[in-house]
C-alpha cells in the first residue's frame, strides 16, 4: 500500500511540475535581450597561430600555449601526435619542450613511464597562441 501511495504521489508531483512549466517560461528573460538565438550574427574571425615566438604565461600555473598549428594533429583514444615530439624520451632530439612531470602522475599518486590518461588529451588545457583581442573585455593583469 505504501509503495502505491508513493507512486501516486510521484505521478501527481509530475503533473504539478508540468503545469507550472509554462508559467516559469513566461517569467524567464533572455540574457541576450531582444536578439535571441534566431537572429543572424557574424561568424568570428579565424586567427592563424602565432609561431614567431612563445607568448609568456600570464600566471604561474597557466598551461603553456602551443606556438604552432595543431590543425592536422590527431588526438584520440589510440593516437596522440603531441606525444611523438614532446614525450620525455624524444623531446631532446625533436627540439621540443618536454611534457611536464605532473603529466606522468597517476591517480594513485605514483609516477608512470608514460603520460597519464588523465592528461592525455592535450588540447583540453593547451591551446594554440594567437594574437587576438579578447571576446569580452576585462581588466585582468597577469604577474610579471
Amino acid at each position: 500500500m505504501t509503495k502505491r501511495l508513493t507512486y501516486m504521489g510521484a505521478i501527481l508531483a509530475g503533473f504539478a511540475l508540468a503545469a507550472a512549466i509554462p508559467v516559469l517560461a513566461e517569467e524567464i528573460k533572455s540574457l541576450r535581450g531582444p536578439n535571441g538565438m534566431g537572429s543572424a550574427t557574424k561568424a568570428p574571425k579565424i586567427y592563424k597561430p602565432e609561431t614567431a615566438s612563445r607568448f609568456p604565461r600570464t600566471f604561474r600555473t597557466q598551461p603553456p600555449l602551443i606556438p604552432h598549428s595543431v590543425d592536422k594533429h590527431q588526438i584520440n583514444l589510440t593516437a596522440n601526435r603531441c606525444i611523438s615530439c614532446h614525450d620525455r624520451a624524444v623531446h631532446a632530439e625533436q627540439q621540443a619542450p618536454a611534457i611536464s612531470r605532473s603529466h606522468y602522475i597517476r591517480r594513485d599518486g605514483s609516477e608512470g613511464i608514460s603520460i597519464s590518461k588523465t592528461r592525455y588529451f592535450c588540447t583540453q588545457c593547451h591551446v594554440p597562441q594567437v594574437n587576438a583581442r579578447p571576446l569580452i573585455g576585462n581588466t585582468f593583469r597577469g604577474v610579471k
